[in-house]
């Protein structure tokens, strides 16, 4: 299932990272940028969970746009189900 952002979580940190990109005296983090989208993601998934409680999550994403920091929320977090998490593969053929 797909875990999408949110467009103006999303605009907000284009803007961030955009910024930090292109004026020399601005330098952020990139989980500083991408902190709301990591939240919303980790709401939501939070909420998928929550509706198939009998099911045991494997979280799969890739190093941007919040998806490190959701899976680090959902670790930590004892009352989830979630099995692992790892990086997503990108143009692997398995």
């Amino acid at each position: 299932t797909l875990l999408p952002g949110d467009l103006i979580a999303g605009m907000r940190a284009f803007i961030l990272g955009a910024s930090s990109k292109f004026a020399s005296c601005i330098s952020l983090d990139n989980r500083i940028v991408w902190k709301e989208v990591a939240r919303k993601k980790y709401n939501d998934m939070v909420k998928y969970m929550e509706l198939y409680p009998e099911y045991d999550f494997i979280f799969f994403g890739d190093d941007g746009q919040g998806d490190v920091q959701a899976a680090i929320n959902a670790l930590k977090n004892p009352k989830l189900s979630v099995l692992g998490a790892g990086p997503r593969l990108a143009g692997a053929i398995f």
